[in-house]
């Protein structure tokens, strides 16, 4: 399978999928699943016609005549290992690429659709409790932020907690 076309027009549609599911995200669109759909689709299109095409130029490269893939990496990497090493390195910097940045918004949706965070109990070392808040922010290692909204705004209480002055945190049981 050598054709350029067909891998630039899969590469183009996953470049416009992936600006449409970005924008999709800040305007709550609701065709945003469909376009992540696509896009998904098109990274994997494009991921095995990259490895098709790689795969045509060793055989036309090495003049063989063989289908399997294996066959045909283990006959080039008799002679000439380089060659072998750098196909596999460019379809794993690819598979990663496609896997981590391309598909982002796919794991941002997935992220707001389906992780519900929990809400927590926290007991505090002068025996006040907070119950039934939002751990915002766990990346400071002296203190935690908390609040009763997901998306604090002014009127909603946001707590900042030191650390050492925690007794217990667990999940609310409702």
């Amino acid at each position: 399978m050598n054709n350029l076309l067909l891998i630039s027009l899969v590469a183009a549609g996953l470049l416009v999928t992936y600006y449409l599911s970005s924008k999709a995200d800040r305007k709550r669109l609701p065709f945003r699943p469909w376009i992540l759909l696509i896009h998904v689709l098109l990274g994997v299109s494009f991921y095995l016609l990259f490895g098709m095409l790689l795969m045509s130029k060793l055989i036309f490269t090495y003049n063989l005549n063989m289908t399997n893939q294996f066959d045909i990496l283990f006959f080039v990497y008799g002679q000439d290992r380089p060659v072998v090493y750098g196909v596999l390195l460019i379809m794993a910097v690819l598979y990663f690429v496609i896997g981590k940045l391309l598909l982002r918004p796919l794991y941002s949706w997935c992220a707001v659709n389906y992780y519900l965070p929990a809400r927590m109990n926290i007991k505090l070392v002068g025996g006040e409790l907070l119950s039934g808040v939002y751990i915002l922010r766990d990346t400071d290692r002296r203190f935690l932020t908390a609040s009763d909204s997901l998306n604090p705004g002014p009127e909603d209480r946001l707590y900042r907690i030191n650390r050492e002055r925690i007794e217990v945190m667990e999940r609310d049981s409702e």
